[in-house]
């Protein structure tokens, strides 16, 4: 397996493993702090986002703005870890050949035209997806910070920061020490 699909791959689990460890009452809480949006709302979107990535494959057209938003997803999070699920599933058939394949992307930018479609790759948009679902990971991490669930270290942080992290603790560590004279 493509060593980026695993990345991905390793997202979703670190997802997965977070809701084992929460509550229903803690997935759809209201955080003002967090843009007054729910652990379930971003979790939701991250499914979103893959589900019509995926789908985009086999068209050779990956949409963004036509996610489903299902409220379900969104509000129970045993839906969203069924997703989640098969999203790691579907990932797994993924073949190095396909990442090279070509992908037009389209999503909304804000402007008020209508946004003309990109050209992109499978691998670039896997990219995108870790980037993105990370990110999302850091505000679901402030939303379960405020009701006082303390999700892993390294959950929501750029996989390039938790590098850049470690090189520091390695170069520390490895710094000779001075003696007192």
């Amino acid at each position: 397996m493509d060593p980026l699909v695993e990345d991905n791959i390793a997202c979703l689990r670190q997802g997965l493993s977070l809701l084992a460890n929460i509550t229903p009452d803690v997935y759809t809480a209201h955080s003002e702090g967090a843009l007054n949006s729910t652990i379930g709302a971003h979790f939701r979107h991250n499914i979103d986002h893959y589900e019509c990535f995926l789908e985009g494959i086999d068209s050779g057209k990956t949409n963004y703005d036509h996610r489903e938003r299902d409220q379900i997803a969104e509000s129970q999070p045993a839906t969203a870890i069924e997703r989640m699920e098969l999203l790691i599933e579907r990932l797994q058939k993924l073949s190095h050949t396909d990442l090279a394949e070509p992908l037009h992307v389209k999503m909304d930018s804000g402007s008020d035209t209508n946004e003309p479609w990109s050209q992109s790759t499978v691998r670039r948009e896997l990219q995108f997806l870790v980037s993105h679902t990370v990110h999302h990971y850091a505000l679901i991490a402030v939303i379960c910070r405020t009701n006082g669930v303390l999700p892993e270290p390294d959950f929501g942080v750029a996989p390039s920061t938790l590098r850049h992290r470690a090189n520091e603790r390695s170069r520390t560590e490895a710094a000779p020490v001075a003696c007192a004279q």
